[in-house]
């Protein structure tokens, strides 16, 4: 009897390479396929306005009839944030664990849900879209993380999900790391592993570290202590109430993220909330200051966030006094660091004293740091190897030390966003490139804010704006009224007279030149745009946003 041939499996990559966040895989083999993980990731700076960024999901409608499922690894916003527009484009069952399916529903709109939500447990086997699929426990910092392994026709496909190596983790849960020795010893195809941290050497340290750490500051703490962390840092919010109890404080929660996480993280058995602990923002002056600890969100500098207002001295119960302690819970996210920097010197003029640097042991990461990844490929073995998660310089030392546990270079893809990647028993390539630019979300809009209009946006930022009003008579052609002229963020108009006088008579020349072309009235407006915009160019060496209105009478 002839083997049945090997069609191979086809690994798309929609995103979290070269980037840290909105992390989403594809794993297709013969007529069926599953979506790994749908996440978003928040914006960079140079994105004014955009509330978050999704991954491209042209290939998702392309291939819609094939997918037969999402499979989540754990349920923080950068595995589960886009599940809501995942949903819209394919109606599929959802599995996930206990903690983690509990938090996905948390972020999906009430009108919109999965064909089924279907909990899973860490350790078993589910035949899923016709193949056996299990979930390896990983430690991380949220509960309930977990590898997938799918058993497809052409081998094992092991997706880590993020992980690091907690030998003493917060819920007693440790890493199957047995397990993983299994399947490497089966003989695993293709791993693709969390490379967050791959450019950092040695060992991440324990989460039950900074318990210690707590423990610690509170004690010495001489006023109002105020933890900023992120909101789905499940282990992190458990040990800051755990300290305060201990410490006989009251707790006040800052920022619906964090209260919806504990509100769906206790429903489920996953957190214990003592009674009576947390107050609320009318009660706070019942308290001495060395009475309260605030927990609150804002550890990336994002602009509307508690601890941001709070720096800025516009939060509205919340104003820095000279005996504040501010502990920062994180790290900052590539890209955010000068704006995390401004916010700690912000705290610093104010008076608090600020924790944030990895010698104040405020924080620990959840991600794997290079040995444990060592030991991860030392374990599976993979006979492919993809390095996910994480910018290029991550996923380039994740290759490197691919190769020394001994990987063959030419078994190992350094991706980007957009590659498929086909494999079989006996070969490996870089087959194609599908469309995987960035949708950015703004308010309702999906996708529709475009580079042009980014670009205003930061012009708008920089240069600001300025309208321009004019009347013509629609019979003579000529300018009924002296133009009118408004301006917002460009220049303080009463003491810029001569700059606005400039800009009267270039308006008065475009009517003139305008009626002497015999031209329409956009052409007037783009004649206004051009004179005006050479004008304070000239004199200002700036070029605002130019808005004409032209008014026919």
């Amino acid at each position: 009897m002839k083997n049945k041939k090997d069609n191979g499996v086809l690994i798309t990559l929609l995103g979290g390479l070269g980037e840290i966040g909105k992390n989403m895989t594809v794993v297709e083999w013969e007529d069926k396929a599953v979506i790994i993980d749908a996440g978003f990731k928040f914006p960079d700076a140079d994105l004014p306005g955009v509330d978050k960024v999704i991954p491209d999901l042209s290939y998702i409608e392309k291939i819609a009839s094939k997918i037969k499922a999402v499979l989540l690894t754990h349920g923080h916003a950068d595995h589960i944030g886009a599940l809501r527009y995942v949903l819209e484009k394919v109606k599929v069952p959802i599995y996930g664990t206990k903690l983690t399916l509990g938090l996905a529903d948390d972020v999906l709109p009430g009108s919109l849900r999965p064909l089924e939500f279907m909990q899973i447990e860490a350790g078993k086997h589910y035949q899923i879209a016709g193949i056996r699929t299990e979930f390896v426990r990983v430690t991380h910092s949220i509960p309930e993380g977990t590898a997938i392994a799918l058993h497809l026709p052409s081998g094992i496909v092991l997706h880590t999900g993020d992980f690091k190596i907690d030998l003493k983790p917060i819920d007693g849960n440790p890493m199957d790391l047995p397990r993983f020795g299994e399947l490497g010893s089966k003989g695993v195809l293709c791993m693709l592993a969390d490379s967050t941290n791959a450019d950092e050497p040695g060992y991440t340290g324990s989460e039950s570290e900074v318990g210690k750490t707590l423990d610690r500051i509170f004690r010495k703490a001489p006023g109002r202590i105020i933890v900023a962390t992120f909101s789905t840092n499940i282990h992190r919010l458990q040990q800051v109430v755990d300290t305060t109890e201990m410490m006989g404080r009251k707790l006040l929660l800052d920022g619906r993220g964090i209260i919806e996480t504990i509100k769906v993280a206790s429903r489920l058995g996953y957190f214990n909330m003592p009674p009576k602990l947390v107050i609320n923002q009318d009660q706070l002056k019942s308290y001495k200051p060395e009475e309260l600890v605030i927990m609150t969100t804002g550890t990336q500098g994002e602009p509307m966030s508690g601890l941001t207002k709070i720096a800025n001295s516009t939060h509205k119960c919340v104003q820095i006094a000279k005996d504040d302690y501010v502990l920062i819970s994180a790290d900052p996210i590539p890209g955010n660091e000068t704006v995390v920097s401004r916010t700690v010197s912000s705290l610093l003029k104010l008076g608090a004293t600020v924790f944030y640097r990895s010698q104040d042991g405020v924080h620990v990461s959840g991600h794997a740091s290079q040995e444990e990844l060592r030991i991860m490929l030392g374990l599976v073995k993979p006979k492919y190897f993809i390095p996910v998660h994480g910018e290029y310089k991550q996923q380039w030392f994740h290759r490197q030390l691919a190769q020394e546990v001994g990987v063959d270079e030419k078994n190992i893809f350094l991706c980007e966003n957009g590659d498929q990647v086909k494999l079989t028993k006996t070969s490996g390539k870089i087959e194609r490139k599908v469309s995987a630019s960035a949708v950015y979300i703004d308010g309702k809009s999906v996708g529709d804010i475009g580079t042009a209009v980014l670009k205003e946006r930061s012009r708008l930022s920089r240069d600001g704006f300025m309208t321009i009003s004019v009347v013509v008579s629609n019979l003579s052609k000529e300018i009924l009224a002296k133009p009118e002229i408004n301006s917002l963020g460009f220049i303080y108009m009463k003491e810029s007279t001569e700059t606005l006088d400039a800009a009267i008579k270039a308006v008065e020349r475009s009517v003139i030149d305008w009626k002497e072309a015999g031209e329409t009235i956009p052409k007037l407006k783009a004649r206004i745009k051009q004179k005006v915009g050479e004008v304070l160019l000239d004199q200002t060496r700036r070029r605002p946003v130019i808005m004409p209105v032209v008014i026919q009478v």
